[in-house]
């Protein structure tokens, strides 16, 4: 058999193994709920976040504008309060947000930097990452792939079958490529609500869509 052929009958086969094991869909099942999940809640955290500084920066906006006639020397030290809201993309992946701060105090002769970071004012499990669609992509998709994949493996070894198919003519390589070809589609199916979520923030934002795409390409290649 040629490797033209050989290769997408491995695939299919693999599939087809895949769709009779029943914890393997119901793995795959709660992965892609877990995954919906993670959208869901992020995109509502950032838009709460979002409201609560746009909240603060107009209150503070206030009290600039409505604070007495002062030398504009004083109105420097006076200082003013500014609120970084979050990108359009941190419902996928909050980044640095939450360890590096968000509220900027402005004043004369002095730099400051950012404060009141979540990282400080949460246990230390937020290290450890939040329920995000990156989170779910980087970590517990890879864990499920890799489990799919051993199970494939020693399954067939097993049962006697990757030996059998080398004697008909089947090379090493060729399963293999086979196999990785099936897993890496399961993977792309896996990650394709992110995917989806991230073309219609894309669509949604045109100033982040060049960001959009390198992530789905970036993690695209990673699964």
């Amino acid at each position: 058999m040629s490797v033209s052929r050989a290769l997408p009958a491995v695939a299919m086969g693999e599939w087809r193994a895949m769709l009779r094991n029943q914890v393997a869909v119901a793995a795959g099942i709660l992965m892609l709920a877990l995954t919906l999940v993670a959208i869901v809640v992020s995109h509502e955290r950032v838009g709460a976040v979002n409201a609560e500084r746009a909240r603060f920066q107009s209150t503070v906006d206030a009290q600039w504008a409505n604070q007495p006639d002062r030398h504009p020397h004083r109105v420097v030290h006076y200082g003013h309060y500014v609120f970084r809201p979050l990108s359009p993309l941190a419902f996928f992946d909050f980044g640095v947000d939450p360890f590096t701060g968000s509220t900027l105090f402005l004043e004369g002769h002095r730099q400051n930097s950012a404060n009141f970071s979540d990282a400080a004012q949460s246990s230390v499990l937020l290290r450890f990452g939040q329920l995000t669609p990156a989170f779910v992509l980087q970590v517990l998709t890879p864990l499920l792939i890799v489990f799919l994949a051993f199970g494939s493996v020693a399954r067939e070894r097993e049962r006697g079958q990757l030996r059998l198919q080398i004697v008909q003519g089947v090379r090493g390589a060729t399963l293999l490529l086979g196999k990785l070809a099936a897993h890496a589609g399961v993977a792309l199916l896996l990650g394709a609500p992110a995917f989806i979520a991230l073309m219609a923030i894309a669509v949604v934002h045109p100033a982040v869509a060049a960001e959009a795409l390198t992530l789905i390409g970036g993690y695209a290649l990673y699964l």
